[in-house]
């Protein structure tokens, strides 16, 4: 529910679906510095909005900022506003998608 309603406070109206298409992510993409930016915060928003949800929301940011081809811009941003060193953003990314597969074979 905590994740739902921090979707809802960027889209009010919004349903949950499916997952996008792989044309869809490409249209989605981040074309410049500060949409990176700002969507790297709207990701790390979703990944840390639910305690319970933690570890596997953040890997998710991971995957999903690597789907988007910003994954330097979400790197630097859960470093910094994790108070994290770069190695240790670094150890996540490359444990991200093997916890999303993990955890999507759970569900």
């Amino acid at each position: 529910p905590a994740l739902l309603e921090q979707a809802r406070a960027y889209l009010p109206d919004l349903e949950p679906a499916g997952a996008p298409d792989d044309a869809l992510w490409d249209e989605i993409r981040p074309r410049n510095p500060a949409t990176r930016d700002y969507l790297g915060h709207v990701l790390l928003d979703f990944a840390t909005v639910d305690p319970e949800l933690a570890s596997e929301a953040l890997a998710l940011g991971f995957v999903t900022s690597a789907r988007l081809g910003m994954e330097d811009a979400f790197d630097r941003i859960v470093a910094k506003e994790l108070h994290m060193k770069v190695r240790e953003v670094r150890e996540l990314r490359e444990q991200a998608a093997g916890r999303v597969a993990e955890a999507e074979g759970v569900r």
